[in-house]
């Protein structure tokens, strides 16, 4: 099996899968090099080495989200979707910001809930009586420990253009980071769901208002602040589920795009070249390592998502 992490491909056996996602959340945040590009050939039948589940606990969001436990002690976020669109969704999200190299969302790694092997036997029947299928598919993303809530800056809240130049102190402000400024991963945010059409983030905060004044005010949902950096998550809402919905939300992804004028330097380059791109299909497939899991976008995602690229680029050209 091979995983993209941080830019590292890891070459790697099913048995392993616990350490791999471990290792591989560490290096899509930025906060170490990754070095793992061993191969493991150990014996199937050694239990020892197997990612095994022990213990299940309710949390990591929706109603049927479950926080896993290992034999080892590693936690990890199992997302279930009846919905596969939104399964796809926050897949393809992550990989979306794999090409567009943001370091800002979590690794995520799609697998497949087979009841009778080791890694679920022991806790099927609380997963079972969780309203979970077999053979369903989920997605497992490490624990982060010290994830806070986080206020957007007061340009955003008031949907003037942000100062890029200008360190901010305000307490809803992070400090910034080696890559620019705070507000440039701001800028980043708003341009990662303008890209997938999220509109479960700051776009459901401004169609909020209608009924909470304050709505801009409060903490971002799906949005945390670790150690330096934001973290967007739970970005299940990106591409089918939210570009069909884009007659209805797209006014907002718009409002928020008008506020920006400035991206990292790193970030502008990805997008320009995915939007040069002459086939944006085998963009993905080349960071898709699960393709037998999750299908990929569809001709016509693909075609809203290249448009939704230049948009990008015809903006940032004439603000």
């Amino acid at each position: 099996m091979r995983i993209l992490a941080g830019g590292v491909y890891l070459l790697v056996s099913h048995l392993v899968l616990c350490e791999v996602i471990s290792y591989a959340l560490t290096a899509a945040n930025g906060k170490e090099s990754l070095k793992i590009k061993k191969k493991h050939n150990y014996d199937h039948n050694s239990s020892g080495l197997m990612c095994e589940f022990i213990s299940v606990e309710r949390g990591c969001g929706r109603l049927r989200n479950r926080l896993l436990t290992t034999s080892t002690g590693k936690k990890f976020c199992a997302r279930y979707r009846n919905n596969q669109d939104l399964l796809r969704g926050e897949y393809l999200s992550y990989l979306t910001s794999v090409l567009l190299e943001m370091h800002n969302v979590p690794t995520i790694i799609p697998v497949q809930v087979t009841i009778n092997s080791i890694m679920w036997s022991t806790i099927w029947f609380e997963l079972k009586s969780a309203g979970w299928e077999a053979n369903a598919i989920v997605t497992l993303t490490a624990w982060m420990n010290d994830l806070r809530p986080v206020v957007a800056p007061k340009c955003i809240q008031l949907l003037i253009p942000c100062d890029f130049g200008r360190q901010s102190n305000t307490k809803e402000d992070i400090q910034p980071d080696k890559q620019g400024s705070a507000l440039l991963q701001w800028a980043d945010l708003i341009v990662f769901d303008y890209l997938t059409g999220n509109l479960d983030r700051l776009v459901s905060h401004l169609y909020n208002e209608k009924w909470d004044v304050k709505s801009m005010t409060r903490s971002v949902h799906n949005l945390s602040f670790n150690t330096g950096n934001l973290v967007f998550l739970d970005n299940e809402s990106g591409f089918e589920h939210s570009y069909n919905l884009l007659s209805t939300y797209q006014h907002f992804h718009e409002r928020l795009l008008q506020i920006i004028c400035a991206l990292k330097n790193q970030t502008r380059s990805r997008i320009e070249k995915l939007a040069k791109s002459r086939d944006l299909g085998a963009e993905f497939g080349q960071v898709n390592t699960f393709p037998n899991l999750i299908s990929p976008l569809s001709e016509n995602a693909l075609a809203t998502l290249k448009r939704r690229l230049q948009r990008v680029l015809d903006h940032l050209q004439t603000c």
